[in-house]
């Protein structure tokens, strides 16, 4: 259903607002439904030209209330090949990650100029449009995990190379031949292989963004302290409490990644603030409730599971 609450059947498109040429753009289960809204909510205040869409990992779209700040299609609108083998195959979050990729080249194919995605577990704290302005500059946009070189902390870095140098909770692009070519790509790899299997080497879809820059044109690797700022990167990016928000080494932060923040105790002030909120938003939009919400489709074979967990936790303890 779109942000009225009126329905949208799998694989009929809702144009794009005349105006808008930017498209965000999340995936998410039924269960996190209370996290995409979060998201969306940030993007309004701070991206408001931007149309917004959720694909939702589910069968129908019947779980979003009316008023949704996002327009939602279910997944079998995203044109995933082999729908029923391609969702068998993959655990819930592997299935989310799998998806991503075809739910940004969904946005190209309508027509949208910028592609913006954000997993739902982000949040938007200052204006998005540097990020909109740096696809001016390059046709496919990177955050890393790290920015700084650690000397004596190999730990932290053979953490990062298990997940992949980049984080691909974050990704943006802009209509292009490059573009079109990272994504066609990108879904050839995540057909099959998007699991989280660090003894194989691949975690989800990230592994494979790492060879994104050697193979191809118009990538730009950005560096911005204020940018994807998260349980990984802490120790490198001094958060403070600012008059109209938060700053990440003395720049605004733009946006904060959540993702390990309800395994540990945030440790200094600006994170206890910040987690403070994002536990307050969440509630408000209704994470009682959405997180009973089934999944509905078959699961497989749980036992990647321990060894996703297991990486998680890596992560948490930075907080």
């Amino acid at each position: 259903m779109n942000a009225q609450g009126i329905a949208v059947p799998a694989g009929v498109d809702v144009a794009p607002r005349a105006a808008a040429s930017i498209a965000v753009v999340s995936v998410a289960t039924p269960s996190h439904l209370h996290r995409a809204r979060s998201l969306f909510a940030s993007v309004a205040r701070h991206l408001p030209a931007a149309d917004r869409h959720l694909v939702l990992v589910a069968r129908d779209t019947r779980d979003c209330a009316a008023g949704e700040p996002f327009t939602a299609t279910p997944l079998a609108a995203s044109g995933l090949p082999d729908f029923e083998a391609f969702v068998r195959r993959y655990r819930a979050s592997e299935l989310c990650f799998a998806a991503k990729a075809w739910a940004i080249a969904r946005m190209l194919r309508r027509g949208y100029a910028r592609v913006v995605y954000f997993d739902t577990d982000v949040v938007a704290y200052s204006t998005l449009a540097p990020v909109v302005d740096a696809l001016d500059r390059a046709a496919i946009l990177l955050t890393p995990h790290r920015i700084e070189a650690r000397e004596r902390d190999t730990r932290s870095e053979l953490v990062v190379l298990q997940a992949g140098v980049y984080n691909a909770g974050f990704i943006a692009v802009r209509q292009s031949a490059a573009a079109t070519a990272f994504l066609e790509w990108w879904q050839r790899k995540l057909e099959h292989d998007c699991v989280v299997d660090i003894e194989r080497g691949l975690c989800g879809d990230q592994r494979f963004v790492d060879l994104v820059p050697a193979q191809f044109d118009d990538v730009a690797i950005v560096r911005e302290p204020g940018w994807n700022v998260g349980a990984w990167n802490l120790d490198e990016r001094a958060l403070a409490i600012a008059a109209d928000g938060y700053t990440a080494n003395g720049r605004p932060l733009v946006f904060f990644h959540f993702s390990g923040h309800e395994h540990a105790a945030p440790v200094t002030p600006a994170l206890r603030a910040l987690s403070a909120d994002y536990a307050a938003g969440l509630a408000r939009c209704g994470q009682a409730h959405c997180a009973a919400l089934g999944y509905g489709f078959v699961q497989p074979h749980e036992g990647l599971a321990r060894g996703a967990l297991r990486f998680a936790g890596a992560h948490a303890r930075r907080w």
